[in-house]
């Protein structure tokens, strides 16, 4: 579950983005983010992701406040897929298997590679997963990137679809 408590958010010089906003979406859901841009979209992640902390209000992910986790904790819970995105050099599977990185112990085990597998398959690259980042096109490397985040098992996840709206995935 993710629930957001009447936050506030803004910048320096007291630019306040965005108000008294609150919901909350149950495991199992799907809420799309619309509105024209610089209504606070993108700013409204960020806070969710704990990249921006609000001026006033709370975030939670399952019952615990995301601004009292740890890296590595937030890291297990909430998958997150900016706007822009590089292509590295390295291969798809490569890319994916980075996602399990709050999950590793000393080394990368079989149940690792067949997750990666797994969500390669759900986002319909697994044919491209030797295929260097560089050479993929801008909706393929998103979907890596959305991989990526899936692979942490997140109980929360947003990433941006083509048609630039935030899309936040629960369960």
């Amino acid at each position: 579950m993710l629930a957001v408590r009447d936050i506030r958010v803004g910048y320096r010089n007291n630019r306040l983005v965005l108000s008294d906003l609150g919901f909350t979406i149950g495991r199992g859901r799907i809420l799309t983010i619309l509105g024209p841009n610089g209504v606070g979209k993108t700013t409204l992640l960020r806070c969710l992701n704990a990249m921006i902390r609000p001026w006033a209000g709370r975030v939670l992910v399952d019952n615990g406040d995301i601004f009292q986790m740890t890296p590595a904790q937030i890291a297990r819970r909430v998958g997150y897929v900016a706007q822009r995105n590089e292509a590295g050099r390295m291969t798809a599977f490569d890319a994916v298997l980075l996602g399990r990185i709050p999950h590793l112990r000393w080394r990368v085990a079989e149940s690792d590679l067949a997750k990666v597998d797994a969500v390669l398959g759900q986002v319909g690259l697994r044919h491209l997963a030797l295929r260097q980042l560089g050479e993929m096109s801008g909706g393929e490397l998103q979907k890596v990137c959305i991989a990526r985040a899936w692979c942490r098992n997140p109980r929360c996840s947003c990433w941006m679809n083509p048609r630039a709206a935030w899309i936040l995935k629960i369960g």
